[in-house]
């Protein structure tokens, strides 16, 4: 008959980095999680994967973020570093176009990491679930540092 689609999808390290929580940030629209729940990464390199398995959904004109949605139809938000939108996408390589598919191996962006200290910004990656309404559950089970592609959590959508 139907095929039933997963509710549970996994979340994963979009970067070798130091794992932060959401109200660790100096910006309050992800620390006060305005735009949805999630995670961050503090990355030791400029290498970003993906933070889900799905497709892309969509790339901001400025290069700084990038949407996806899971099999299970939550929408997640990667905002590469905080504050970058004005920087026009200089620091930015992506390496993925909406409609691909995409996992934990994933690598959607090369970031110039200096370049983004250099302006003044910070590098932090931010990874947030943006239809929270759709989100039944959300644990993030892994802190210190981690490596791309780890398994940091996973996020169950309402059936």
């Amino acid at each position: 008959m139907f095929k039933k689609k997963p509710t549970t999808g996994s979340l994963y390290a979009v970067a070798a980095g130091e794992m932060l929580s959401l109200s660790e940030l100096d910006e309050p629209v992800f620390s006060q999680r305005m735009i949805g729940d999630g995670y961050a990464v503090l990355p030791d390199d400029g290498r970003i994967f993906a933070p889900v398995s799905g497709t892309v959904i969509n790339i901001f004109e400025s290069q700084h973020a990038v949407g996806f949605k899971m099999e299970n139809g939550l929408e997640i938000l990667l905002h590469m570093g905080i504050d970058t939108a004005g920087l026009k996408g200089a620091p930015f390589k992506l390496q993925v176009r909406e409609g691909d598919k995409v996992n934990s191996t994933t690598r959607i962006a090369e970031v110039d990491l200096a370049q983004i200290r250099q302006e003044g910004k910070e590098t932090t990656m931010v990874v947030v679930l943006t239809n929270m309404a759709q989100v039944e559950h959300l644990l993030i089970e892994v802190h210190g540092h981690v490596e791309p592609g780890e398994e940091i959590g996973v996020a169950t959508a309402v059936e």
